[in-house]
């Protein structure tokens, strides 16, 4: 399964909101050290009930725009 991702770091707020089969997730997290895609994946396995493991960021590591594969 793919997931397209919008991110929103430093957000006062860790919120998800689907729209037009964008997932545009908030993170209160900073984009250093790749702490922005790990708060994004453990929010995603949450909201999901899916293993954190089990995500991957395939696209866009260092870009607000990122496509997650679940495997």
């Amino acid at each position: 399964m793919i997931l397209k991702v919008k991110a929103y770091t430093k957000s006062s707020f860790n919120k998800i909101i689907e729209k037009n089969g964008i997932f545009n997730v908030y993170v209160s997290k900073s984009p250093v050290d790749n702490k922005a895609n790990k708060a994004i994946i453990e929010l995603l396995s949450d909201e999901l009930d899916i293993s954190k493991s089990r995500f991957r960021v395939i696209k866009g590591a260092k870009s607000r725009d990122k496509v997650i594969e679940i495997i």
